[in-house]
C-alpha cells in the first residue's frame, strides 16, 4: 500500500474550497467557527499570535527598585504569609480548586466538540446542538482518556523531580553544587525531554487519527488505539513520521497567515473566536489534511462525504457516518 503525504494536501486544500467558498455563507462560517473554535480551546495550533510589551528601556531605568527596597518588601511579605498562613493556605486552595475547575472544564467541552467540527467538516454543514448530543459518549470517553493521561504526566513528573532529588540528596544536604547535583540535573533535563516527546506523540496520534477512527466506528478510546496500534501504524511508521514533519512545517506557515491577517485586520484577528472565524480555512485545511491522510489506508477508513453529492444517504442519527460495530 502506498500512502503519500502530499498528495492529500491537493485534496484538502479542495474540500477547504468547497467548504468555506462553495458557496460564501458568512452564517455558515460563524457556525463552522464556533465548533472549531470550541474544538480547539486550550490547544493553540499557531494559527494566531499575540504579543505585547510594555517595556521601555527608560522606563526601566528609572523605575528599577534598589536592593535594599526589594529586601524590605520580601521580608514584609514574607512576614504577612506567616501571620496570616491559614488565609492564605486557604485562598491557594480555592484558586487551586477554581483553576482545575475551569481546566476540566475546557477539556470536558472540547473532547465533545472536537467530534462536532469533524461531523461537520464531513456532512459540509454547520451544526452545534445535534451533533453535541450525538456524541456524548465518545466525548466523555475521549475526555476521561484526557483526564487519565494527564494524571500519569504529572505522576511521571513528579517521579523524576523525586529521583533527581534523590540523586542529589548528599550536594543538598552539604549545600554544595557538586557532582551528585549535576548528574541528577542532566537527568532530569533528559528524562523531562523524553517524557514530553512520549506524551506529545500520543496526544497528537490520539488527535489525529484515533479520533477520527472513533468518529468512524462509533467507539470509545481504548478500541480506537487498539485499531490505530494494530492496523494502521505497523509497516507504516515512516510515512506517521514523515506526515508529523509535513504538518508541522504546514502548522509554522500558517502561523505566519495568521498573524499576517490579525495585522491586516488591526489586530481584531488576534480576538478569541473572531480569530477562528477569520481563520477558518486553515483549520478546516488542517483538519481535512489528516482526514484524506487517513483515508489511503482504504475504503474502510473513509469518512468525508462527498460534497458534489447531495443525494448521498446519510447515515442513521445514533451513529456518525460510515459507523459500524467493528473495531477494526
Amino acid at each position: 500500500m502506498r500512502v503519500s503525504v502530499t498528495e492529500p494536501l491537493g485534496q484538502a486544500i479542495k474540500r477547504t474550497t468547497q467548504i468555506t467558498f462553495g458557496p460564501f455563507d458568512l452564517g455558515k462560517w460563524f457556525v463552522l467557527g464556533f465548533s472549531a473554535w470550541l474544538a480547539t480551546l486550550g490547544d493553540r495550533k499557531g494559527f494566531n499570535f499575540s504579543y505585547q510589551s510594555n517595556h521601555n528601556p527608560e522606563h526601566t531605568a528609572t523605575a528599577t527598585p534598589r536592593v535594599g527596597e526589594v529586601e524590605e518588601a520580601s521580608q514584609q511579605a514574607s512576614h504577612w504569609i506567616t501571620t496570616h498562613l491559614p488565609l492564605v493556605i486557604t485562598v491557594g486552595a480555592v484558586i487551586a480548586l477554581i483553576f482545575i475547575a475551569v481546566v476540566l472544564l475546557i477539556s470536558w467541552v472540547r473532547s465533545r466538540a472536537i467530534f462536532i467540527f469533524l461531523d461537520n467538516l464531513s456532512k459540509n454543514q454547520a451544526a452545534i446542538v445535534a451533533p453535541w448530543k450525538q456524541f456524548k459518549s465518545m466525548g466523555n470517553s475521549l475526555f476521561l482518556f484526557y483526564i487519565a493521561l494527564g494524571i500519569i504526566m504529572f505522576a511521571s513528573y513528579i517521579a523524576v523531580f523525586g529521583l533527581a532529588a534523590i540523586v542529589a540528596l548528599p550536594d543538598i544536604q552539604a549545600e554544595h553544587f557538586g557532582s551528585l547535583a549535576i548528574t541528577a540535573t542532566v537527568i532530569t533535563v533528559l528524562l523531562l525531554l523524553l517524557l514530553a516527546f512520549v506524551f506529545g506523540i500520543t496526544i497528537w496520534c490520539t488527535n489525529n487519527f484515533v479520533v477520527p477512527l472513533m468518529y468512524l466506528r462509533g467507539q470509545r478510546v481504548r478500541l480506537a488505539w487498539h485499531e490505530f496500534r494494530t492496523a494502521l501504524l505497523p509497516g507504516n511508521v515512516g510515512a506517521f513520521v514523515l506526515f508529523l514533519l509535513l504538518q508541522f512545517v504546514l502548522r509554522i506557515a500558517t502561523a505566519i497567515i495568521g498573524v499576517m491577517l490579525g495585522c491586516i485586520t488591526c489586530c481584531i484577528g488576534f480576538l478569541p473566536y473572531l480569530n477562528t472565524v477569520l481563520t477558518l480555512p486553515l483549520y478546516v485545511f488542517d483538519r481535512s489534511y489528516s482526514i484524506y491522510f487517513l483515508e489511503q489506508f482504504g475504503q474502510n477508513y473513509r469518512i468525508f462525504q462527498t460534497i458534489a453529492d447531495p443525494q448521498k444517504p446519510t447515515p442513521p442519527d445514533a451513529l456518525p457516518p460510515g459507523t459500524s460495530s467493528e473495531s477494526g
